[in-house]
């Protein structure tokens, strides 16, 4: 975990086998870099339930998430006035999902962030949101999101836009079977 302040830091995180977790945050840190690969199934990355990610003007960090193997979770929020943050999350194998906003994760009261999120196998799912955190506060905005799915059998992306302007979503699906709600 990155605490409050903390700028600079490079974490690597590697783990083999099944059932691993690994839970992050980045709270009020800038420039910092984490880099998590896992192999195996059933493996989880997510942000620290107690700040979900990157959060708290945490500004221009870069957190990158690799998973092979099936049944694997990658779930970010990108928080509270934290602005130009990259994340790229790469699955490969089935019945992976990458969740920024969708279903757990979320962008929220954050601007000009970048996420690139890539799943190359089937049963695949990317959840996104993008939204503002409450009526009255600013939206998100200016965010570039990408998501690439490659593979077949129902491969979905979801997408959400709530209270939030000028921001970019990009999804590119090859296979069959694909569905783009």
């Amino acid at each position: 975990e990155i605490e409050k302040y903390a700028d600079k830091n490079i974490i690597t995180a590697r783990q083999l086998g099944s059932d691993n977790n690994i839970l992050f945050s980045i709270d009020e840190g800038s420039k910092n870099k984490v880099s998590i690969i896992q192999k195996g199934s059933r493996n989880n990355v997510e942000g620290d339930p107690r700040a979900r990610g990157i959060e708290d003007e945490s500004n221009q960090n870069l957190v990158k998430i690799r998973q092979y193997g099936m049944d694997n979770n990658a779930l970010v929020d990108i928080d509270e006035g934290a602005d130009k943050n990259s994340l790229i999350i790469l699955q490969r194998g089935s019945n992976n999902t990458a969740d920024v906003g969708g279903i757990d994760g979320e962008i929220e009261y954050s601007d000009r962030n970048t996420a690139n999120m890539a799943q190359f196998g089937s049963d695949n799912k990317v959840a996104l949101e993008i939204t503002k955190s409450a009526v009255g506060f600013e939206g998100s905005d200016n965010n570039t999101i990408s998501a690439i799915q490659r593979g077949a059998s129902n491969n979905t992306a979801v997408k959400i836009l709530i209270g939030s302007d000028k921001n970019s979503i990009r999804i590119a699906q090859f296979g069959s079977s694909n569905e783009n709600n």
